[in-house]
């Protein structure tokens, strides 16, 4: 177990990047929630957003170049949306890639870099939703009347994502599920 970072802040929200040789995660030293990036051993920790609003729960690009994450930045929004700006900060201001009145959260970006799986909380539900890494065609995966599906994350071949849900059907109210890319074949894993 090795130490990465050394303030008095709190640093979360780990994220390797895909060649392992950096790593993203929020931070609130500087009075403000921000997503920072440094290299595997711990050095070179640089601030990469910088706004008023909370930046967090950042995920890198395949070729490590971006970093997207949620962040209220919307004007005068309530709800949480996904940006999406250059990983060593040169892109500010960023790109705004959803746009709803739900909250957008917990982006993972597909290992092959074609698409970006969220998590969408309406008033009563959370569901995941694909969308191009653009941010066009988004698209509802598995939206159930009174569930929870959260967390989504890509299989290394871009074919699957996994998830937490607590669906009917499964063996407790909370599991983890895997289905296809396009939401088809939901089944449980635990």
């Amino acid at each position: 177990v090795t130490q990465l970072t050394f303030n008095a802040s709190v640093d979360t929200y780990p994220r390797w990047s895909q060649n392992g040789t950096k790593i993203a995660f929020q931070s609130d030293r500087d009075g403000n929630e921000e997503i920072y990036a440094m290299n595997s051993d711990g050095s070179a920790q640089t601030r990469i957003t910088n706004d008023p609003e909370p930046d967090i729960e950042p995920d890198w690009s395949p070729d490590g170049a971006s970093i997207i994450f949620t962040t209220y930045r919307a004007p005068t929004s309530i709800y949480t949306d996904i940006y999406v700006t250059n990983s060593d900060g040169s892109g500010i201001p960023t790109t705004r890639l959803t746009l709803s009145n739900d909250t957008d959260q917990l982006s993972s970006w597909s290992p092959d870099g074609v698409y970006i799986a969220y998590t969408r909380m309406s008033m009563t539900d959370y569901y995941i939703v694909r969308m191009d890494s653009d941010g066009t065609n988004p698209i509802d995966l598995n939206a159930i009347a009174g569930t929870v599906n959260r967390y989504p994350s890509w299989t290394s071949d871009s074919s699957r994502i996994v998830f937490y849900s607590n669906r009917p059907g499964g063996a407790s109210d909370n599991e983890i599920y895997i289905m296809d890319y396009n939401g088809l074949n939901p089944a449980s894993l635990t």
